[in-house]
């Protein structure tokens, strides 16, 4: 049985990039991205470089019983407006064991309280039907479809915008819990 008492975050490393990269170049975690290509080593360490510089985003690698499961992305924080972005990739061992429930939910409690965040971004594609229902069970709202935006072999993808705001968030999570047993 899951339990959101045994999900920490820490934050990513430069030693984390190699397990980070063969993760997210996995294409079961590829095709639920935005960017779909096999990124590079070169792109990889550009993109970290530019994250340890950065001071509004925070990344963390999510772990379950002191084990890697996943990663945790909190961007556009802005601390004028109390608003920010997140994103969450799965290791691709965890895809469909339940963890991603106790990541949203450990996400949600670390953006609200250790930043203060009023109302919390995300984008998804239309193909993710399990986060959107994820996403709607802990409270998110569906702001709008960008109808065909991306290519995808021969089909085109609509990007969803969610979000959601803080009020009312200690009362889902409690139900969110109980309904689950994840204690």
């Amino acid at each position: 049985m899951l339990s959101i008492q045994h999900i920490k975050l820490r934050r990513l490393l430069h030693v984390d990039l190699p397990m980070v990269l063969e993760w997210r170049n996995q294409k079961q975690v590829r095709v639920m991205m935005k960017d779909d290509h096999l990124i590079s080593q070169y792109e990889h360490r550009m993109w970290f470089t530019f994250v340890e510089k950065s001071s509004n985003c925070e990344w963390f690698i999510v772990q379950y019983d002191g084990k890697d499961v996943g990663v945790l992305g909190i961007t556009n924080i802005d601390k004028r407006y109390n608003t920010c972005t997140w994103s969450m990739y799965l290791s691709p061992l965890m895809i469909g064991t339940g963890v991603g429930v106790l990541i949203e939910i450990c996400a949600i409690d670390y953006m609200l309280f250790n930043h203060k965040i009023k109302k919390i971004w995300g984008e998804l594609l239309s193909t993710n039907q399990g986060l959107l229902n994820l996403h709607k069970l802990c409270g998110f709202k569906v702001n709008r479809i960008n109808k065909n935006k991306l290519k995808r072999g021969e089909e085109l993808v609509d990007i969803i915008e969610v979000s959601m705001h803080s009020s009312g968030w200690s009362k889902r999570r409690e139900d969110i819990i109980m309904k689950y047993g994840l204690n």
